[in-house]
């Protein structure tokens, strides 16, 4: 028995051997690596918000210690008086070159509000605004081929954040902008059509103005009495957006019009929340929040 145990001793030997010259190098990284735990000052090294901070840090004003956003407007206003009048769009800055788009067309972006077009007697165009990529129309919802156009004499980066139409003028529409929830996209105020959505206007009153910074929502009452909630407080129009008076002060976030007339408003964007309620057409706000919860 032992004789027989020391002759496998070499045969062992080698097969191990033959392993070992058959196995590929172990220097070799595995082309799968393993699953690393991020220490937590890791994984707030790759939180996705470091990109937006730094580009609040690239595109500040140093002396005023943020983005100027609003500068845009006469940057855009300055590119319109400066093209030509002819349609450039038809000209290729390539002669003998045409391009075909290839999508995505199935990708969906931020939207932020959506309204049905009140001159459509069929109820099937829709607008639709984006929180860093303008107004976008549809005008046959029910057709799904239909592509969504950008709304002319608008700009396309515009932070839509609401959308109402005037019901005492149904082509009278506004838009209001900025993104508050997050502070992520300063917006430029509220824009006017007095047109059906063909051309808009800023509205003066609410042109490089911080109160206006960031809205929350807009909403026209039965009288034509414009609302808007916004970071400050609602505001109150009854000349369209000429002047405006504070009716509520807070941090607003949403505004309703009841088929009474009654005006619906919550407050609470990073605070506490609270519902109100107006019977007198916005001018006066009373909190109605439940004593608990």
């Amino acid at each position: 028995m032992r004789r027989r145990s020391v002759l496998l001793i070499p045969v062992v030997i080698l097969c191990l051997i033959g392993i070992w010259i058959l196995t590929p190098d172990r220097s070799q990284k595995s082309p799968l690596p393993s699953k690393k735990t991020l220490t937590e000052n890791e994984a707030e090294e790759e939180n996705p918000g470091k990109a937006a901070d730094q580009n609040f840090e690239m595109t500040k004003d140093p002396a005023l210690g943020y983005p100027p956003t609003q500068r845009k407007i006469e940057a855009y206003r300055q590119m319109q008086e400066m093209m030509p009048a002819q349609d450039f769009i038809t000209e290729s800055a390539i002669p003998g070159v045409e391009w075909t788009e290839r999508g995505s067309d199935n990708v969906g972006g931020r939207t932020r509000t959506l309204m049905w077009d009140p001159n459509d007697a069929e109820s099937k165009k829709l607008w639709a605004g984006a929180t860093g990529g303008g107004l976008w129309y549809l005008n046959d919802i029910s057709d799904p081929t239909e592509r969504w156009p950008h709304a002319t004499g608008i700009m396309d980066n515009l932070a839509i954040s609401a959308i109402t139409y005037d019901p005492t003028s149904p082509k009278t529409f506004y838009l209001g902008t900025g993104l508050a929830f997050t502070n992520d996209i300063r917006g430029e105020g509220i824009w006017k059509s007095i047109d059906g959505g063909e051309t808009w206007s800023q509205l003066e009153s609410t042109a490089d103005n911080g109160a206006f910074s960031y809205i929350q929502d807009i909403q026209v009452t039965g009288t034509g009495t414009l609302l808007a909630a916004t970071l400050s407080g609602i505001f109150r129009s009854t000349n369209g957006g000429e002047s405006w008076t504070v009716t509520q002060a807070g941090r607003m976030a949403d505004i309703e019009v009841a088929s009474n007339g009654n005006v619906f408003a919550t407050s609470g964007v990073n605070s506490s929340g609270r519902v109100f309620v107006s019977t007198d057409d916005g001018l006066s706000f009373e909190d109605i929040s439940p004593e608990t919860n």
